[in-house]
Order: structure tokens, then sequence, then C-alpha cells
């Protein structure tokens, strides 16, 4: 096997195995090489994969040394996350073409040599911790069987405690203590994934809610303790779950950079209480029609309560595509007029279309009960229909959204809080469905895609306008 390629065998599975330039180990505290499983039994492949992991890793440490140059000593933590040293070592006044020359054989025989055995104490550890989650599972179910409480969120967290490594753990030589933490992984992840401010700011909350945690002290024990402090707190199983995720995807980074080897919060997430359709309900014919009579009026006087309800009805379109409509997305195909469901441009003054995602882009013509605000979008001014100040995050819908709950609950008195604006979308995917519309046409209708549908509505084409257009007119005559 070629050693330039850094790769060894586990089984059947190709690794990448590379050793960390001495003038680098400062940055990764206990450890002496980065391994990385190739994922591939193919040796050609593995080779191919192994070389791009490889041109990887040197760009990341020339970064590195790059940035001790500069010195760049500040939030050293996070810069580390960016390709930035903490401080210089030592290590830096040797000549680099000596560097490798530097780690000894038996440095690398040594971390060969237990390479195996934390592999081991790492399923250890991860069996351990289900075992804890099922012996919590069956005393909690004979507890709720004998009529008795279920045991304290603020026991379980203390005897979780009892498993996270003490201070004289954290001395031992097999515990590695790399002092990065949760939130100074995240330039890391906004740095390869880019995501939005939004997302940006509910995954910092979450982190700060766990305490921000050194990222190798989270063990099993201590995401099922966030957890069920989450739950304690009062947060639905769904927001939970979702904190959760965040705490999966920053550790899923860690990994992907051989900072930790075992993400702890993979298939952490609590099962949902219900089923996903039954947490949104679509207006009764009664609501619906309530919600049509209320705002009949406003057409002229509030343009945006009078049509968005309308058109959400029988577009299923999300509120936030219709709020940003502009004149130039009424868009006439054989004949039809209909929406033009965009990402493209700008809203208005300098706000950027939004959409969910790419398979958001589509084609939607309207239904007979909505075709005249084509007349009504043609008579406005260029520009956005339903002109709003977005929020901090770009979201035009922000303050339509929270002032049509207060309508519905307020004064339409609906107080079910399963019922909202979102719910026009789940109205119109069971008109579709009970007008016998194909699944494909239905969910090209509203941005969706399903196993075995392709992908290419987000060019604004996907299914022939016809089909479409039959669809909503069969959707129309059944009013």
């Amino acid at each position: 096997m070629a050693k330039s390629n850094h790769l060894t065998k586990r089984g059947s599975i190709y690794y990448f195995r590379r050793k960390i330039p001495l003038d680098l180990l400062q940055h990764y505290p206990g450890k002496r090489e980065i391994t990385r499983s190739l994922g591939t039994k193919d040796s050609d492949e593995a080779a191919r994969i192994a070389r791009r992991v490889s041109v990887d890793l040197d760009e990341e440490w020339q970064t590195l040394r790059n940035a001790v140059n500069s010195k760049q000593a500040d939030a050293a933590r996070v810069a580390l996350l960016l390709g930035e040293p903490e401080q210089p070592s030592d290590a830096d006044t040797l000549d680099p073409a000596h560097w490798d020359e530097a780690a000894s054989h038996e440095q690398a025989e040594e971390t060969a040599a237990h390479w195996d055995a934390e592999d081991e104490q790492q399923e250890k550890d991860e069996a351990e911790a289900d075992r804890l989650e099922r012996v919590w599972a069956i005393v909690e179910r004979r507890r709720a069987e004998a009529g008795q409480a279920l045991i304290p969120p603020t026991i379980r967290d203390a005897m979780a405690s009892q498993n996270a490594p003490t201070d004289q753990q954290a001395k031992a030589p097999g515990h590695k203590p790399n002092g990065l933490t949760l939130e100074q992984i995240i330039p890391l992840w906004q740095r390869d994934r880019q995501p939005t401010s939004k997302t940006i700011d509910a995954v910092t909350r979450a982190v700060r809610e766990a305490k921000d945690p050194d990222i190798h002290t989270i063990k099993r024990q201590i995401i099922i303790a966030m957890r069920d402090r989450w739950i304690a707190a009062g947060n639905s199983v769904a927001t939970t779950n979702k904190k959760i995720g965040f705490i999966r995807l920053l550790l899923g980074v860690a990994k992907s950079r051989g900072l930790i080897e075992v993400n702890h919060a993979e298939g952490a997430e609590l099962p949902p209480p219900k089923r996903a359709v039954e947490l949104r309900l679509p207006y009764s014919p009664e609501q619906a029609e309530t919600v049509m009579a209320a705002t009949e009026g406003a057409r002229e006087s509030d343009p945006a309560m009078y049509w968005l309800p309308r058109l959400a009805r029988w577009t299923g379109a999300r509120l936030n595509e219709l709020h940003q409509l502009r004149k130039d997305d009424l868009q006439a195909r054989e004949g039809v007029p209909g929406l033009m469901i965009t990402d493209e441009g700008e809203h208005g003054n300098g706000v950027d279309m939004r959409l969910k995602n790419q398979d958001s882009r589509r084609w939607v013509p309207l239904a007979e009960p909505v075709r005249d605000f084509a007349e009504w979008a043609g008579k406005q001014p260029d520009g956005p229909l339903f002109p709003a100040k977005p929020n901090k995050y770009g979201i035009v819908s922000d303050a339509f959204s929270k002032r049509y709950g207060r309508f519905l609950r307020e004064t339409l008195k609906i107080k079910d809080k399963r019922i909202t604006f979102h719910s026009w979308r789940h109205g119109f995917a069971d008109m579709c469905r009970a007008a016998g519309v194909a699944p494909d046409v239905r969910l090209a209708l509203m941005g969706h895609t399903e196993g075995g549908v392709s992908g290419t509505y987000g060019a604004g084409e996907g299914l022939p306008a016809k089909r479409l257009i039959d669809a909503v007119v069969c959707l129309g005559s059944d009013t």
C-alpha cells in the first residue's frame, strides 16, 4: 500500500491516517494523527478520496502557519477553528523542511498501538449510555404503572452528572479535553454551510442554553441531561428535538474535522408525540368561510389581509412566498394567469427574495376563485404588491404573521393553536387529494419533492403548464 496515500485498512473499510506536524500538535491536544473513515472497500476509490482529504489538510495546516506569522492571537480558540493558532509554539522555530522528520517513529507506532483500544473504549461508553437510557425507561414505566410520579428531572440530572468526567478523571492519561466549546465550532459551521442569520441565532441560543460545554466532555449522558432540562423547562418535544439537532450538527462538524471521534448526539431526539400532520390542522369549512367573510371588506383598505388568505387557500403557497410577490411575478401561461414563486432578484429596497429551498421555485396557476387577483395586481405600481418592512432576518411577512394570529384568536375567537395561516396550505393539500389531483402535480403546485419526483421545479419549468392548469380548474369547479 502506498505510504503517500496515508491509507490503512480496518476490516474491509479503508481509513485515512496522517501524522499531525509537530509544530501544530498544540492545536490537537492528546492527538498525534488525523484518522478518518473513507467509507469504502474499494482501494482505487479510497486512494482518490484520501488525496482530497490530504489536500484539505495541507490547506488547513498552511492557514494555521500563515496565521502564526500574522500574529493574530486574539479570539484564539475561534480562530483555531477558522485555521488560526492560539499562539506560536517553540516548534515554530524549526525548519519547515524538518517538521515531519521531527515527529519520531516511536510516536507514530505508539499512536497505532492505541488506536484500536481507544475505539473499543468509545464503543463501551456508548453501550453504557444506551444501557442507562433503557434502565430509565423501565423505571419510569413501572412507576407510571404503579401510579407514582415520574422521577424529577433534577434527580435525573444529578445522577447523569455522576457519569460525567470528574476533575480527577479529566487529569487522567486517558482523558483528552481539547479546550474547544460548542460555540467555538459555530464559525467553522458558518464557513462550510453559510446558514442564514436566523439559523445562526437559533443555534447560538441552543448552545448557550446547553451551557456551552467542552466538546470532548459531551457524552451520551450529557446529551440526555440537556434534553431532559429542556423538556422540564417547558419546551415542546419538537422544540427540544430541534435544539438537540443543533448540538448534533455542531458535533458532526467537530467530528469531521478530527476534533472528536464520536458524535454522542446522534439518535438522541425524542420520538414525536403525534404525526406531523396533526401539529397543524386545516380550516374547517365553517372556519374558512368565517375568515373570508371577516376580510371581505378589506380589499381596498387592507389588501394584504384580503388577498393573502385567499391566495393561500387556492394556491397552497407559504405566507412569505405570497407576501413578497411583485407585480412582475404575475405571469400567464397557456392564456391562464399565475404566480411565479421565485427567489430571484429583490423584493424592494435591497431586500432579497427568499424561498424555503430550491424546490420551492415554481409557477402556480390561479384558480377561478382568485383569478381576479391578476387584474388587481395589474393596476398596482411596479414593485412589491404588499410592501412591508422585513424583520432582521429579511422576512417580509413577519409582522403580518403576528397580526393575522391576533386576528384569528382575538377577533374571530378561533382559539385552537393548531389553526394558523399555514393551515391554508394543509387545506389546499386536502382539496387536491379530494379532487383526485395526481401526487406529482400536487407536489409541483406546492413546491415539494417526494421520492421519485423530479426536482426540476427550481428552474421554473417542471411539469407542463397544462397539467397544472387542469388541476386548479378541477379545484375551482369543486366550490
